[in-house]
């Protein structure tokens, strides 16, 4: 943690609602490689759709993983700015 840009310490298994969240923001923002997902994948869309279901949103997020949104949203701007 000590040579991390962010430390995001997510309580119990809010892990997966991090990353849930993550999937539904870089859908929002366009920066999904369709191409790929539909060439290395299987069941993309559904799993999108779950994800939605359950971390739709900041405060979704927020609630599951005990992290204030405003912590979580620059590491969801940071991880959409990188290059593909």
């Amino acid at each position: 943690a000590e040579e991390a840009d962010l430390h995001l310490p997510a309580a119990g298994d809010g892990d997966v609602a991090l990353f849930e969240g993550l999937l539904v923001h870089l859908a929002d923002a366009g920066r999904l490689d369709a191409d790929f997902i539909a060439r290395h994948t299987a069941g993309f869309d559904d799993a999108l759709l779950r994800a939605r279901q359950g971390a739709g949103s900041l405060a979704a997020v927020a609630g599951r993983t005990g992290l204030p949104p405003e912590r979580i949203e620059p590491f969801y701007r940071l991880f959409a700015g990188v290059e593909r």
